[in-house]
């Protein structure tokens, strides 16, 4: 697994804001492609510029990292003020250069021809925030090498930082550290890569260097909207409830998984559960008969009598069926199959590496594919996937006992990666 370090050289601070103004945090994966891009067109050499590019554009067709990011405070400073560098793009009156050649600016006496810049950062409990990146392969580590070595700031300028590109896991000391995981989401504040990113910076670049005053081009299918929820100093898997039973509510009627989420929408306000989508076996077409609750026994029944309540005629009050038993039957395994396929960027060399951050220990991916492996498998076929993920069957291995059911990938929200012991084989530890 690949890990990009930043090292923080002066102090533990980071200035970087979003486009509201507002500190962010933990720094958004787009915000890595650009100081490694900038790092890129600082080499020398034609030909590591080519190929430093060329592996900043592979690393942005891989799905968005788990962040390791110290603890932080917000620290609000007084604002200085700077130069209004914008030259004159018109004819201009003259009372208007006399406003512009007003030196009495630079005395303090007068702001007219300056401008507000924040100073609000992060302090940081230690010096240094990890990148999670994943598996890549040899020639795309050496060329985001190339670029690191000219990456002079993370943030702002005042931010000096060193980077470097790590196969194994930097040692972590000092400080408290945060594990982030991301997820997309339609009003995510962070902004994710996308294969389109790297592009997106170069009309940027251009559209200020040869077009000054004139508006940027749309950001638009550049970015990814993510959400980066805290999972705390150990691994996803550790942060789920430790009660490993399910209470079931269940629909009247089969739904779409491609429905579900409005329904799970509803109940992810409560951080104390976990639900997901109950996906009948064995059907020709995907079906979603109801939604388990997991977390502690007073949580999960109130988590459920919300539903009943906000659902109503949606709902059944049948206590169990023979499909839910198979859910609740379900013990921990080592043997895994999607029921439902991962949603995830389409190389398939990633897939080890998001399960194995679900998971949070290293798995082995037996097959893969974009079809269903087994007949019983859900496909979602009325959902449009043109935005650069796509639909994963899998089946794989853990090497221990992981609690089932699994919930895997992105937009776990429409039922997307539910993975479950393998049917019929006997996988658990002896």
């Amino acid at each position: 697994m690949a890990h990009i370090r930043i090292d923080f050289v002066n102090d533990s601070m980071f200035h970087g804001l979003r486009a509201d103004r507002t500190p962010e945090w933990p720094p958004s994966p787009v915000r890595l492609i650009g100081a490694l891009l900038s790092g890129a067109h600082q080499l020398q050499s034609g030909d590591e510029r080519t190929r430093a590019v060329a592996a900043i554009q592979d690393l942005s067709e891989t799905p968005p990292p788990v962040i390791r990011a110290p603890n932080s405070v917000s620290l609000d400073h007084p604002s200085t003020y700077t130069e209004k560098s914008a030259p004159p793009t018109s004819k201009i009156t003259a009372n208007e250069l006399k406003a512009f050649l007003d030196l009495t600016a630079l005395s303090g006496l007068s702001t007219s021809s300056r401008t507000q810049k924040p100073t609000t950062g992060r302090l940081l409990s230690a010096p240094m925030i990890v990148y999670d990146i994943g598996d890549l392969p040899t020639e795309t580590i050496t060329g985001l090498r190339l670029a690191a070595t000219s990456v002079g700031y993370f943030g702002r300028s005042q931010d000096h930082a060193v980077v470097s590109i790590e196969v194994d896991s930097p040692v972590i000391e000092g400080g408290i550290y945060e594990r982030y995981i991301p997820e997309f989401s339609a009003d995510g504040r962070t902004r994710g890569w996308t294969p389109g990113t790297v592009d997106w910076f170069d009309r940027r670049h251009d559209a200020i260097m040869l077009n000054p005053g004139r508006p940027l081009p749309s950001d638009a299918g550049a970015f990814r909207s993510l959400s980066y929820r805290p999972h705390g100093p150990g691994s996803p898997a550790s942060a789920a409830p430790a009660e490993a039973e399910l209470t079931p509510v269940l629909f009247s009627r089969t739904i779409r998984p491609s429905d579900v989420h409005r329904i799970l929408r509803r109940l992810s306000a409560d951080d104390t559960t976990e639900m997901f989508p109950l996906v009948s076996f064995n059907v020709r077409y995907p079906k979603c008969y109801g939604v388990a609750v997991r977390g502690h026994v007073t949580d999960r029944l109130a988590a459920a009598d919300r539903i009943h309540e906000e659902l109503g005629s949606l709902t059944s009050e049948e206590p169990s069926n023979r499909l839910f038993e198979q859910y609740s039957r379900m013990r921990p395994s080592r043997l895994w199959v999607t029921a439902t396929p991962i949603r995830a960027f389409g190389h398939r060399f990633a897939l080890a590496d998001i399960l194995a951050s679900a998971v949070g220990a290293p798995v082995e991916v037996l097959a893969a594919d974009t079809r269903p492996l087994d007949a019983w498998q859900q496909k979602f076929p009325d959902l449009d996937l043109t935005d650069g993920l796509s639909q994963w069957f899998v089946k794989f291995t853990t090497a221990d006992d992981v609690e089932a059911p699994l919930r895997v990938g992105a937009e776990l929200t429409r039922g997307f990666g539910l993975c479950v012991p393998i049917p019929g084989k006997a996988n658990t530890a002896q």
